[in-house]
C-alpha cells in the first residue's frame, strides 16, 4: 500500500481566490460530529475543564470548524491555515461575534508548525476536511512536536473506502477537460490511519453515514470552492461556470426534492490518533 507522500504537489491550493464560495458552499460540521469530538476529548481529559484544554485546528480555512468547536466549549482554541485570505475571513467573523480575543488564528504551513507554535503544547489537534493536504509521515511527525503527553489527533474526512459520487466525478472530468489534463486526485493513496500508526499513534477508526443538503446556489458555490476550480485561469473559470450551471440544473431536475434541495449522501471516516508519550 503506497502512502501519498506529498499530495500538495499534485494540486497546489489557492483557496483564497474563491473564499466567498468556500464560505457559502462548505457546510459547518454538524452537531453530531461536534458532540462526538467533545465526548472523546472529555474521556481523555476527565479531570480538566473543557474550556481550558488547548486545541489547535489545522487547515482551519475560514474558521467554520474552529468557531464550531469553540461554541461546544473548547474555548482555548487556535487555528492554522496557509492562506491569508481565508484567515482574514476567519478573523473578520471572530470580530463580529466578539471572539477575536478568544480564537487565535495563525498563518503558516503544517511543515513549519514547530517554529510557529514554539513551546506551545496541545492536548487536542483537529483536522477535518483538510487533512489530505498534509497527510504525510513528515508532516505528522512535525505535528507531534506540538502535542502534549496523552493527547489526541482527531481527523474527520472523506472515507477511504468509498469513491466520489457520479455527479462529482462528472464535475471533476469537466474541470480536467477545461484545463487540458486530468484533474489530480488529492485523495489518491490517502490512508490517514496508516500514516498515524507509522508515526507512533494508537489509532481507532470508525465510519459514519453522512447526508448534506444543498440548494442550487450553495451547491454551485461548493463546486467553485474545490482546489481544482481555484487553480483555473479566469478565462477557464468563465467556461467552467457555464458548464457548471448546466450540470447543476440537470442534477436538480433529476434528483432534487420537492423543496428544491439536493441530498448528497456519503460516508465520513473518523480517525482518532492517541499519543501516549
Amino acid at each position: 500500500m503506497q502512502i501519498n507522500q506529498n499530495s500538495e504537489i499534485l494540486l497546489g491550493t489557492n483557496f483564497g481566490t474563491q473564499v466567498a464560495d468556500y464560505e457559502k458552499g462548505r457546510v459547518t460540521s454538524g452537531d453530531e460530529l461536534l458532540n462526538y469530538v467533545s465526548q472523546k476529548i472529555k474521556e481523555l481529559n476527565p479531570s480538566s475543564l473543557l474550556e481550558q484544554i488547548p486545541v489547535v485546528d489545522l487547515g482551519c480555512g475560514t474558521g467554520k470548524s474552529t468557531e464550531a468547536l469553540y461554541n461546544k466549549g473548547l474555548q482555548n482554541i487556535w487555528g492554522l491555515d496557509p492562506d491569508l485570505k481565508m484567515l482574514a475571513t476567519a478573523r473578520g467573523k471572530a470580530s463580529k461575534t466578539n471572539l477575536v480575543s478568544q480564537i487565535n488564528y495563525f498563518e503558516g504551513a503544517v511543515s513549519d508548525i514547530q517554529s510557529i507554535f514554539q513551546n506551545q503544547k496541545f492536548k487536542v489537534v483537529t483536522a477535518f476536511t483538510a487533512f489530505h493536504w498534509f497527510c504525510t509521515i513528515e508532516e505528522v511527525n512535525a505535528i507531534k512536536t506540538i502535542m502534549a503527553t496523552n493527547s489526541i489527533f482527531i481527523v474527520a474526512t472523506k472515507s477511504d473506502r468509498t469513491s466520489y459520487s457520479p455527479a462529482q466525478m462528472k464535475f471533476f472530468k469537466m474541470l480536467g477537460e477545461i484545463r487540458g489534463s486530468p484533474l489530480p486526485n488529492p485523495f489518491k493513496n490517502f490512508y490517514p490511519a496508516k500514516v498515524l500508526q507509522k508515526c507512533g499513534f494508537e489509532v481507532d477508526v470508525q465510519y459514519f453515514p453522512k447526508e448534506t443538503m444543498y440548494n442550487i446556489e450553495t451547491l454551485k458555490a461548493r463546486a467553485r470552492s474545490f482546489g481544482g476550480w481555484c487553480n483555473l485561469t479566469e478565462e477557464q473559470k468563465s467556461i467552467a461556470e457555464l458548464k457548471l450551471d448546466e450540470m447543476v440544473q440537470m442534477l436538480f431536475k433529476e434528483e432534487g426534492d420537492k423543496d428544491g434541495l439536493y441530498h448528497e449522501t456519503s460516508e465520513e471516516m473518523r480517525v482518532m490518533g492517541y499519543l501516549k508519550s
